[in-house]
């Protein structure tokens, strides 16, 4: 662009690189912002159309045959009430009118649309046609400023620039589960009785990527659930719960379909089995009945695609007997599934929500960017985290980060490398 540091200047349309003029002296003019009291909207620059004749200025792009762009402009009069055109189309003659610009001098009124670009249009003209000015001579009205366009490639409303999946036409936003970082769950698998209270007995890592449309709908979820160790000499299976952000069941089915590593659950409405029998889904070189896992976790992966009556969602994992569906270990704080044996609750050490008289629990969460070092087979986790306990009876208040100090001699040192 041509550069003056005040006042404005007239311009030969070769000086102003892709902008062009149909005045016949094929000059532009601009404005240096603060001129006559006249701020830019954007920058330090902007046009006035009526440059020496009442004319068009246009922009001739090539763009995508098929795509759907989206157009934003600003306009002010200069004396009083300016009127322009804008126009969209093939070339300037057949170019149609996509709005019509009408304001004052009190401010920049802002202008925007949406066009299609015709299948076999290649090149298209974007057209700043003067109507009419407030003042009596042609070579005054119409200021003009901050013209943008923005393609969506895809075409689900969202412009590339802000759209994260710019080819994928359902999705546009993408979201992550746990935010940062991973969730890792771990459980003691013999409630109701406390048992060796280890929470070796399985182990799991899960991340999840969520797919929003442009209204921000859930499209997809795909899940990445490790299984970091094995601790248990029982056979237990993996499942999943999908509950409200409130961690209450939603109203009706919100999954439409399902692939990759899981099967959907016959018995619970928007619940899903990962394993049947978790010594059969992984190698046995992972269980942890002694030193540790050796390698790298087995991992499954699997996506659901949702319904309309998908809302977000927090995904429960948990442990039910392979043998007896009707014993299942959760979290507290989660409804019951309709496989869920509850005569089992306050039986043993229970004392209702899986949690003891005292708020031990049977299954836990954490949040962390690293591997949890799970405590050694037969170690109460009371001793391989000193902390635990005080965070457990609390409900998360106090000792928020107890996993990040474990009793080392108590916990199994996991490297999980080939």
């Amino acid at each position: 662009m041509p550069y003056r540091s005040s006042g404005w200047g007239l311009y030969n349309e070769d000086a102003v690189p892709g902008r062009e003029t149909t005045a016949t002296d094929n000059k532009i003019e601009m404005w240096v912002s603060g001129f006559q009291g006249v701020p830019a909207q954007e920058g330090r620059q902007f046009f006035e159309l009526n440059a020496n004749q009442v004319a068009a200025l246009y922009q001739e792009l090539c763009l995508e045959p098929g795509a759907t762009i989206y157009w934003s402009v600003w306009h002010r009069g200069r004396t009083g009430v300016d009127v322009a055109e804008v126009k969209i189309g093939g070339s300037i003659e057949s170019a149609e009118i996509q709005a019509t610009m009408s304001d004052g001098t009190s401010g920049w009124g802002h202008y925007s649309g949406s066009y299609n670009v015709p299948s076999d249009q290649t090149t298209t003209f974007f057209v700043f046609e003067s109507v009419s000015s407030a003042s009596s001579s042609q070579s005054v009205g119409n200021f003009l400023d901050n013209f943008e366009i923005s393609c969506d490639t895809d075409g689900d409303g969202v412009i590339d620039r802000w759209d994260q999946l710019p080819d994928d036409g359902d999705g546009a936003f993408i979201s992550y589960f746990p935010e940062d970082g991973k969730q890792v769950v771990a459980f003691e698998d013999l409630w109701p009785s406390l048992g060796d209270f280890d929470f070796n007995d399985l182990v799991l890592s899960n991340q999840v990527v969520i797919t929003k449309d442009a209204d921000l709908n859930l499209v997809d979820a795909s899940f990445k659930v490790s299984i970091d160790a094995i601790g248990a000499s029982l056979h237990n299976g993996i499942a999943m719960m999908l509950y409200t952000e409130n961690k209450e069941a939603f109203g009706g089915n919100i999954i439409e379909s399902i692939s990759g590593d899981v099967i959907l659950d016959p018995d619970n409405t928007n619940g899903l089995i990962l394993s049947n029998d978790v010594f059969v889904t992984v190698n046995d070189r992972y269980q942890n009945n002694g030193p540790g896992p050796i390698g790298v976790p087995d991992t499954l992966r699997f996506t659901i695609v949702f319904n309309d009556n998908a809302a977000d969602f927090i995904p429960e994992l948990y442990l039910f007997r392979t043998g007896d569906r009707g014993l299942e270990v959760h979290r507290s704080g989660f409804p019951v599934t309709a496989t869920m044996n509850t005569a089992l609750f306050n039986t043993l050490n229970d004392a209702g929500d899986f949690k003891t008289a005292t708020g031990l629990p049977w299954g836990m969460e954490i949040i962390t960017d690293g591997t949890w070092k799970n405590p050694v087979e037969k170690v109460d986790i009371l001793y391989a985290y000193p902390k635990f306990e005080a965070w457990a009876t609390s409900e998360g208040v106090n000792e928020p980060t107890w996993y990040l100090e474990p009793d080392e001699g108590n916990v199994v040192d996991i490297d999980f490398t080939e």
